[in-house]
């Protein structure tokens, strides 16, 4: 059985999915929380357990999003950053899995 900690973050991770998969089906101020809840398949009060709006929810996205995109190019900008053309590659599928 699952701990309440690893519910929690399958639930985050759910709404999460559901608000990128949103993001590119319409502009953000046309998406609801309902519209979020709907696509996560949770009801609107477990996503308000989550998330105070839609707002908080972007803003720690864009945070997490910009904080991987930080540690991709400082690593790039490393010295000791070895393998550039092959990990090019690498460095473009994370940028578009975190989009």
């Amino acid at each position: 059985m699952p701990t309440k900690r690893v519910e929690v973050i399958h639930t985050k991770e759910l709404i999460n999915h559901a608000f990128k998969e949103l993001l590119l089906e319409k502009e953000f101020d046309r998406i609801t929380v309902m519209d979020i809840s709907s696509k996560a398949q949770i009801n609107r009060a477990t996503f308000y357990l989550h998330s105070k709006d839609k707002q908080e929810l972007y803003t720690n996205y864009m945070e997490y999003f910009f904080y991987h995109v930080d540690i991709i190019l400082h690593n790039i900008m490393s010295p000791t950053y070895v393998n550039k053309g092959l990990d090019e590659k690498c460095i473009i599928n994370v940028l578009l899995f975190l989009l």
